[in-house]
């Protein structure tokens, strides 16, 4: 990869690998002020795509919308990275790809089906795991930049330096036991 293109893609599964956080977090909370069937049918709310004036409680309908709008745009972003992972020819971009119109089919089941547990739960371990790869396409990337003599820390908010020594002491630690 070249360095500018290199920089772009590291910037951007920074970027989405945070979005997929903030999606979880908002989920929770929609999932905690109980808006997770604010919008019943889906993927509207009440046959819009804008929650109504109308609607019967839309505090909570904004709630579910706001989350679907997070989810929606994560999964733009990570369309994006298996585009452009064409080029530099990795594949776990697709994977998450794959996992992500996965996740869109629970989060409808999860609204369609009236928050059925098992459904609810495959959903959050959906996301969890979307995060989970796309932190570790951040730590290929971050390894491949160090490699090539790239300047992939130049986002000093990802604490990416010592990460592979805090594994390696968690698990040792975990084995002790």
């Amino acid at each position: 990869m070249r360095d500018r293109y290199y920089f772009f893609y590291f910037c951007l599964a920074c970027f989405t690998t945070l979005l997929a956080f903030g999606v979880i977090v908002f989920g929770a909370y929609t999932r905690l002020t109980d808006a997770g069937l604010g919008c019943p049918d889906w993927p509207g709310c009440y046959g819009h795509w804008v929650v109504s004036t109308t609607t019967l409680q839309p505090e909570k309908a904004w709630t579910e919308m706001i989350h679907r709008y997070l989810a929606g745009s994560l999964g733009i972003m990570i369309l994006m990275l298996a585009l452009l992972a064409i080029r530099a020819r990795l594949i776990l971009p697709f994977l998450l790809l794959i996992l992500v119109i996965f996740q869109a089919l629970l989060g409808m089941w999860t609204v369609t089906l009236k928050l059925l547990p098992p459904v609810v739960l495959a959903h959050l371990l959906g996301g969890m795991t979307t995060l989970a790869l796309l932190w570790w396409l951040v730590l290929v990337l971050r390894a491949y930049g160090k490699q090539k003599n790239h300047r992939a820390d130049i986002l000093p908010c990802l604490p990416l330096d010592n990460s592979d020594r805090l594994v390696r002491k968690l698990f040792s630690f975990l084995r002790a036991r």
